[in-house]
């Protein structure tokens, strides 16, 4: 089960600046596990960011920096062109066993992202990891996007 818990505008973090004629929005998303498979198997789950307007000129400047746990890219709007930048963390719970003998746990996958000051584009998505290989080996997600296997909640 995936629950929004928060979004909302929020305040740079700490050690970041914002650009002039950006904001920060914050994402959170709560995904819990506990069915027969999670716990059998324990579970994976995939994340990608995507612009609904720029799919290829987004992911084309998309840099990943995985020591500071953030990307980098860039939105034309209005003929501007805005350096962005996305933090995203994961939060995971141990596995809580209940009477039954079933196991569960939580994960909060976070995204704070700097954005153009009311832009609406910018999709954060989970999808099912048997994508994997498609989505990392740099195919656009128009070309690669499947309707049953992706969560997208596009930030306005």
């Amino acid at each position: 089960m995936v629950k929004v818990i928060e979004y909302a505008p929020c305040e740079a973090p700490e050690g970041k600046s914002t650009s002039e004629g950006c904001a920060w929005r914050k994402l959170t998303l709560q995904i819990s596990y506990g069915d027969d498979n999670a716990n059998e198997s324990g579970y994976t789950y995939r994340y990608c960011m995507a612009d609904y307007y720029d799919i290829r000129g987004v992911h084309d400047s998309q840099r990943h920096d995985p020591e500071k746990g953030r990307e980098t890219f860039h939105i034309r709007l209005d003929g501007k062109k805005y350096e962005c930048e996305a933090l995203i963390s994961e939060n995971a719970s141990d596995w809580v066993m209940d009477s039954e003998g079933m196991q569960s746990c939580t994960v909060e996958l976070t995204w704070t992202i700097m954005l153009p000051e009311g832009y609406d584009g910018m999709c954060c998505s989970l999808y099912d990891s048997q994508y994997a290989a498609q989505v990392e080996e740099g195919k656009y997600m128009d070309v690669y996007y499947i309707e049953d296997a992706f969560l997208i909640f596009r930030l306005d």
